[in-house]
């Protein structure tokens, strides 16, 4: 699954689930990869078939090398966020028997399939600075480094004066979304950071952590998708 960034005023491009049909001579993996397409992510039969979600121009430079393509999904965007409809089949979760945190009041599943979208999680980040200034600071970019495509990579720290560094103190970093299709790592990291900042008043074990230590947190390695 794939974390897509579209700007206002410009159609996003559409993606696909597509089965591509393989064979060990011509039409191989490898080949398959050198027409431009991703092959590190999906389902892999050996010289048989690859299915993965791709995009219009993808699916068309693979037909183009005389690849067999049958689409499975036509929007792959939509099929996400149809997922996360009221009505729709929800999966059940493997019991555990480890104590599971309360959901923070403020935690909330994203419009993409229950994932937050890149402008999504800026806005949820954002409300916890306006929410809690004296827990986490404002996001900034670092440096004035971008991305390939253009965008910064913001960080922000944790502490009980977080507008300041602390170089005394213990510092832990934390980070997310490496990998485009990884959009669960930005979900488990808002969590935590929410579970932190509501429970810093009431729970001593958290205090403490955000009293002695610098957290900093990358949450999106990779905005680019």
């Amino acid at each position: 699954m794939m974390l897509y960034v579209t700007s206002n005023g410009q159609k996003s491009e559409q993606y696909s689930r597509a089965k591509i049909w393989l064979n060990a001579t011509d039409h191989s993996l490898t080949a398959l990869g050198e027409t431009g397409l991703a092959i590190d992510h999906g389902d892999y039969k050996r010289d048989t078939w690859f299915v993965s979600d791709f995009s219009d121009a993808e699916l068309a430079a693979a037909r183009e090398k005389g690849f067999r393509v049958d689409v499975q999904i036509p929007d792959v965007t939509k099929h996400y966020q149809q997922q996360n409809n009221p009505g729709a089949a929800k999966t059940t979760l493997v019991s555990c028997d480890k104590p599971h945190p309360p959901t923070p009041s403020h935690f909330h599943l994203g419009s993409y399939g229950g994932y937050y979208t890149y402008d999504e999680l800026l806005d949820i980040l954002d409300s916890m600075q306006l929410l809690y200034p004296n827990l986490i600071s404002v996001r900034q970019a670092i440096g004035t480094y971008q991305t390939i495509e253009g965008r910064p990579i913001y960080w922000l720290r944790v502490s009980n004066n977080p507008a300041i560094n602390q170089p005394a103190k213990p510092q832990m970093l934390y980070n997310a979304l490496h990998h485009a299709r990884e959009p669960g790592s930005i979900s488990q990291l808002v969590f935590y950071l929410w579970h932190l900042l509501e429970n810093y008043n009431t729970d001593a074990k958290i205090k403490s952590i955000v009293d002695n230590t610098e957290l900093y947190f990358i949450p999106c390695v990779n905005p680019d998708g």
